[in-house]
């Protein structure tokens, strides 16, 4: 029973998926029907995936020099359409770049927008380094909370909260994006090794070698492993494993 072993080194983690998939399925299984993608469990496996991907992104990047700095909005200074958001959110990128061009650094990013609890929209943004004193007076719209990235290298939860901010107004007259999460072209972008094994059974083993461990915060539930079975019938593994002491 075949399956693919794929491993993205990214940053300070190591990140292992095990699962099947149609070029190594099973013998005598065939291909499930396509489900339509508006389904809800199909959208659960979307997002699973952009998360997955996006967490990849950010540890191949981010580290603790990097901050998590959110925009928000004074009440009386809230746009009142998207369109209006995405305006601020383009002069915004524009003028960081020039900060960032000015002091000869390399500006990465990620940013996501959000409407909160009570209505009010931020926007989400992952930078790179720079003197956050040089940022006092790009915003005008209201208030910047900026938090220094911890040092960890392992960026899922963040992952995680970028897709739940997306989900909130998805399919809406609210919505504020069409993508889960923007970010910019300039990311490194960590390649996965996959490796077809072979056997009669689907290896459930876990081998973290010396110098690592495995980020139990992520599934705490099962030692930080997530361990499943597709629709189809299909085992699959997914865990992160990070380097210790950076």
């Amino acid at each position: 029973m075949a399956y693919i072993r794929a491993v993205c080194n990214a940053g300070k983690t190591r990140i292992v998926h095990k699962y099947h998939c149609y070029h190594a399925q099973p013998r005598g299984r065939n291909r499930a029907p396509k489900q339509k993608e508006t389904c809800e469990a199909q959208k659960k496996v979307n997002d699973r995936q952009l998360e997955r991907k996006l967490t990849e992104l950010m540890n191949a990047n981010c580290n603790g020099e990097w901050f998590y700095t959110t925009f928000d909005y004074a009440k009386d200074k809230r746009p009142e359409t998207a369109e209006e958001l995405h305006e601020h959110e383009d002069k915004l990128l524009r003028e960081l770049r020039k900060i960032y061009k000015k002091e000869k650094l390399v500006f990465k990013y990620f940013w996501t927008a959000e409407i909160g609890i009570k209505g009010g929209s931020h926007i989400h943004m992952v930078m790179s380094p720079i003197d956050m004193r040089l940022l006092r007076d790009v915003w005008p719209h209201g208030y910047t909370t900026i938090k220094p990235m911890d040092k960890s290298g392992q960026y899922s939860r963040l992952a995680s909260y970028f897709i739940k901010y997306f989900q909130k107004t998805r399919g809406t007259d609210a919505a504020l994006q069409k993508k889960s999460y923007n970010c910019s072209k300039n990311l490194d972008r960590p390649e996965k090794e996959k490796k077809k094994m072979k056997g009669n059974r689907f290896d459930r083993r876990v081998t973290v070698p010396k110098g690592w461990y495995i980020d139990k915060s992520v599934h705490p539930e099962n030692g930080g492993v997530e361990y499943g079975v597709t629709k189809e019938g299909y085992e699959f593994m997914y865990y992160i494993l990070v380097r210790e002491g950076g």
